[in-house]
């Protein structure tokens, strides 16, 4: 988060940031943090800078744009190199293991907002 920023700005700017997504609407948040530490192997630029993992706050957003909004270059420090559309309760199986416990509570608790329509909804 950015210094007087609120939650949902600073989630609203990270998705922008990272995927170049801003075609959304709010759907839910989980109250509270989420947390996972980074195992002692892990050699991220975040982990080389002193960090033991992180600490999220989630929101669930719908995207009501079309796949060509997805930029993942959209900002100077690319943090992903590939995205696909996946049903929410398959994406633990493409999140690295240490973060995997984190992304099962968020499936858990966003399960209500995902379609089974094939139309995506949660991102």
């Amino acid at each position: 988060m950015e210094p007087g920023e609120d939650l949902l700005d600073a989630a609203r700017r990270e998705l922008r940031e990272e995927t170049g997504v801003t075609s959304v609407r709010l759907l839910g948040r989980i109250q509270g943090w989420l947390a996972y530490a980074f195992p002692p192997e892990h050699k991220s630029g975040k982990a080389a800078r002193g960090w033991n993992g992180q600490k999220q706050a989630w929101f669930a957003f719908a995207f009501t744009g079309t796949d060509e909004e997805v930029d993942l270059s959209a900002h100077a420090d690319v943090e992903f190199d590939a995205w696909k559309w996946v049903d929410l309760e398959d994406a633990t199986t493409h999140i690295v293991a240490f973060k995997r416990g984190t992304y099962e509570k968020v499936v858990e608790a966003f399960q209500g907002y995902a379609r089974r329509d094939n139309e995506p909804s949660v991102l």
